[in-house]
């Protein structure tokens, strides 16, 4: 009967596609189960997915390459070009060609949700890391918001007076992003034995071989879950490398809301003993702050800044100065307006305004701890 059953189908389309359709079944249950039930969530974020995640890092790390960035140039021009070529072929007496064409296809895009589920998708719906930090997330006042930016703000000044800097006011990096990679991967290993949510994972992150082109969507680095990878954006200043960087491992560790991932950045930045590190994690959330103390009240923000340092204020001058040819792109629109309904998608009501939303759990953590450092 089995026999009977592979022998019809394979007559529409491949093997492959008919195994993966039998296990898009349970792949939705397993969707399904993990939006309704938290506790299941962590179970498959920790257990399966992050099985999946560590043999894609592992296998795609050996190469010095984003697969990623290269499969995306070379497979959607293939794809296209192949729709086109089944589509004639439909027209022809044998449609044979053209089913099996399209079949394959939707073989290749069941894949790819699957391999989303158990890699990325059930880590939207896992336990929220206030609850795992024990973080009174309330609402925040405007005072509160500014008492913790001040502290923000003194931590990355203490980190100055170590630091290099150009004429036009920006930071040096004082190392390549291969040492840079291996220093994360040392503070990752301990902020993963002091928070069980986070896996002890060593990987490689990828520079983007199409960095500038990449900075007109605005995107400074992206995990893509269907190899495993987390990408770097090399076209950026120096200061916003470390933090980014130590963003996209946390997607790499099944770190998924993008609040989450900041705030884990901010964490692993805070522990390492580097201090080019501990200031690019300070000043990108001070940044954040600063964003919200401009929305929050205009007097404030005005303050902040006259307390500020004045390198830290021209690192700000300087990054606002790099990011002005990009800053009204096309590009950035497109990408900005997918991202956002990618996140509500997954259950983010926030959208892309969640990355913000990092500096509520700060403000949690530093009314918790007393400290940023």
């Amino acid at each position: 009967m089995v026999k009977r059953f592979f022998k019809k189908w394979h007559e529409y389309c491949p093997i492959y596609t008919i195994v993966v359709l039998m296990l898009l079944p349970v792949t939705l249950l397993v969707h399904i189960l993990s939006i309704f039930l938290p506790a299941f969530a962590d179970f498959v974020n920790r257990i399966p997915a992050q099985a999946v995640r560590f043999l894609l890092a592992k296998i795609t790390g050996i190469l010095p390459f984003s697969l990623a960035e290269i499969l995306f140039l070379i497979l959607i021009p293939l794809a296209i070009f192949g729709m086109v070529v089944s589509f004639k072929l439909a027209k022809k007496e044998d449609p044979q060609p053209s089913r099996y064409y399209l079949s394959s296809l939707l073989g290749a895009f069941v894949t790819l949700y699957i391999l989303f589920v158990f890699t990325l998708g059930t880590s939207y719906f896992t336990t929220t890391i206030d609850k795992e930090l024990a973080l009174d997330k309330n609402k925040i006042d405007k005072e509160e918001l500014f008492e913790t930016a001040d502290e923000v703000r003194q931590q990355a000044e203490k980190e100055l007076d170590k630091l290099f800097f150009r004429e036009d006011g920006s930071s040096v990096m004082p190392y390549d992003l291969d040492t840079l990679n291996n220093k994360l991967n040392k503070t990752y290993e301990i902020i993963a034995q002091k928070y069980d949510f986070i896996p002890d994972l060593s990987s490689n992150v990828k520079p983007i071989l199409l960095s500038r082109a990449l900075t007109y969507t605005h995107m400074s680095g992206l995990y893509t879950y269907m190899t495993g990878e987390a990408n770097i954006n090399t076209h950026f200043p120096d200061s916003t490398l470390p933090f980014t960087m130590a963003h996209e491992m946390a997607h790499q560790r099944g770190i998924a809301r993008e609040d989450e991932a900041n705030f884990v950045a901010f964490l692993v930045t805070m522990e390492s003993d580097d201090p080019y590190i501990r200031y690019s994690g300070y000043y990108e959330i001070f940044k954040y702050f600063v964003n919200a103390l401009h929305a929050a009240d205009h007097d404030l923000f005005k303050e902040i800044y006259a307390r500020a340092d004045e390198r830290l204020v021209n690192e700000i001058l300087a990054f606002n100065e790099f990011f002005k040819p990009y800053e009204n792109s096309t590009a950035a629109t497109v990408t900005g307006t997918i991202n956002d309904a990618y996140q509500q998608i997954q259950g983010v009501e926030e959208g892309i305004a969640s990355y913000g939303l990092v500096v509520d759990l700060t403000v949690a953590y530093y009314q918790k701890n007393g400290s940023l450092d």
